[in-house]
């Protein structure tokens, strides 16, 4: 297959029949291909389809193509193009590009919770729709189906040393206020350990108090049954793009009181789960676990350093960035695409001292990137080393809580208090590492 062309037909076997290519395109430790449709890309192992005892540089393997469609495949080294014809002809190689399983961002398998009509996915043009201008709306979206990349079973991914991520947003309600409070609050984009979580498990405010603050990552709310009222379940992390200053209020209990900057600037920040304080908020004369409350409040920990503590401006640690104004706009709410990238490094192999190191690089926007640049940008195949990232911390957690982050969830949450948003998101691509090559700086 690798040096000639192999026609197929639909529902026929893909069979790799030279034995050398075989071994070159689709080396053993890496064990996956990638099909790329008209509606998105997907990867599919193969190693678990075929006996572990099979020399992958001696006997031909097969993959069986479903739903014939215009189509590439893309293995680690090399790629091909399945033309669309009466016949599937692998008629050329070429070089892989953005390669990363594009999951659209409409589909059934993400699960929603919270405030009706807070979120939309439109499977039709693979966008996702945020706040849709409702006020006092908490929700959250949770892959929740099963995916071969990085073996997903019900949402729960295998973390393995670690998770890119690539994805467009924009703030269409912009704000010009110089105090950033025409509109609000943000979003998270957050993983969560899978072993105390599960895809309808989500933060909040509880019903009875307006708390866009909390931004659906702190705070009580939760719709999975013996958990109920608990919120997400550390050990957990996430970006939080804040559009909203919070900081006139001590007591993490009551609105106000997330410690941002008193300089209003719209921020993204890496956050955790804060300090695990005792006691209980009442609202509405209802008791809450005060420990869900605090988890996106800036420069919070626990004593001795653990948990790690939240990202704030000041703390020198590489977790915070605010931007400056685009125009006359607050820089995420200007009405212009912006594009994400994180890398997430999960170490493999303990500290002197027993912890796990994870190292966090955040990157908003690829500013006068040209094609080429921005194509390097998207690649989630390797690790992108061109520009300094905006976020840049590492941190280390206990044995148990790293052994929890075996499998982690992903996902989106959003709220607002009596302001609103509408952010649109578009060209979500995901990639679990398997090495930590790189591109050489540019």
């Amino acid at each position: 297959m690798y040096n000639s062309p192999q026609t197929i037909i639909q529902g026929d076997d893909l069979i790799l029949d030279n034995s050398n290519s075989t071994a070159e395109l689709y080396p053993p430790e890496d064990g996956s291909i990638y099909i790329a449709l008209s509606n998105g890309i997907f990867q599919y192992t193969y190693e678990s389809r075929i006996p572990q005892t099979i020399n992958h540089s001696e006997q031909p393997q097969t993959f069986t193509l479903h739903n014939i469609q215009p189509a590439a495949g893309v293995a680690p080294k090399k790629s091909f193009i399945i033309s669309f014809a009466a016949q599937k002809t692998i008629i050329q190689y070429l070089r892989a590009g953005n390669m990363g399983a594009q999951i659209p961002l409409g589909s059934e398998n993400f699960v929603f919770t919270g405030t009706a009509d807070a979120i939309k996915g439109n499977l039709a043009d693979n966008t996702l729709s945020f706040g849709n201008n409702l006020t006092d709306s908490s929700s959250s979206y949770w892959y929740g189906g099963d995916a071969d990349i990085c073996y997903c079973v019900d949402g729960k991914y295998k973390f393995g040393i670690g998770v890119r991520v690539y994805y467009e947003f924009t703030f269409t309600t912009p704000d010009s206020s110089s105090d950033s409070t025409a509109q609000a609050d943000g979003y998270f984009f957050s993983i969560v350990n899978g072993t105390n979580n599960s895809k309808n498990s989500t933060g909040g405010a509880p019903a009875g108090t307006s708390m866009g603050e909390l931004l659906g990552y702190a705070g009580p709310e939760r719709s999975d049954g013996n958990d109920k009222d608990n919120g997400l379940r550390p050990p957990q992390m996430g970006i939080e793009f804040d559009t909203y200053p919070n900081y006139r209020e001590s007591d993490i209990c009551k609105p106000n009181s997330r410690n941002d900057p008193t300089d209003n600037k719209n921020h993204m920040a890496l956050m955790y789960w804060s300090d695990n304080p005792t006691g209980s908020c009442t609202i509405g004369g209802t008791s809450y676990l005060k420990s869900t409350f605090d988890d996106n409040q800036h420069g919070t920990g626990g004593s001795g350093g653990y948990p790690p503590a939240n990202s704030i401006k000041s703390d020198g640690t590489g977790g915070f960035y605010a931007g400056a104004k685009n125009g006359s706009y607050n820089w995420l709410e200007d009405n212009t695409l912006h594009r994400f990238r994180l890398e997430i490094i999960r170490a493999a192999s303990p500290n002197v001292d027993d912890t796990y190191s994870y190292t966090t690089k955040a990157w908003v926007d690829c500013a006068g990137c040209s094609d080429s640049q921005l194509a390097t940008f998207k690649d989630l195949t390797v690790a992108y080393s061109d520009r300094t990232p905006q976020i840049n911390r590492i941190v280390t957690l206990t044995p148990a809580d790293h052994q929890a982050f075996d499998t982690m969830l992903f996902g989106w949450s959003e709220a607002t208090g009596s302001s609103t948003q509408t952010i649109k998101f578009q060209n979500f691509n995901m990639f679990c590492a398997k090495s930590t090559c790189a591109y050489g700086t540019k």
